[in-house]
């Protein structure tokens, strides 16, 4: 299930406190705070894809002494 990112609506329209909800795809998205109830949107984020380039796949191939010893 994918993990979506909320903010609360303010109602000056500034950007409110940030929250994250698991939901599935299928389910409409959230128009209130499960918790307090107040009014929120969802906000569009670049997805974490992990790969062969993600941030973790480069940092276990970023070359170490050994590494560089050998070569």
């Amino acid at each position: 299930m994918p993990l979506y990112v909320y903010e609360i609506v303010t109602a000056d329209g500034s950007p409110g406190e940030q929250f994250e909800h698991y939901q599935s795809m299928a389910e409409e998205p959230l128009t209130k705070h499960p918790v307090t109830g107040q009014p929120v949107r969802r906000v569009l984020c670049a997805p974490a894809i992990g790969g062969k380039w993600s941030d973790g796949a480069m940092a276990r191939s970023v070359a170490d002494d050994k590494k560089l010893d050998r070569l």
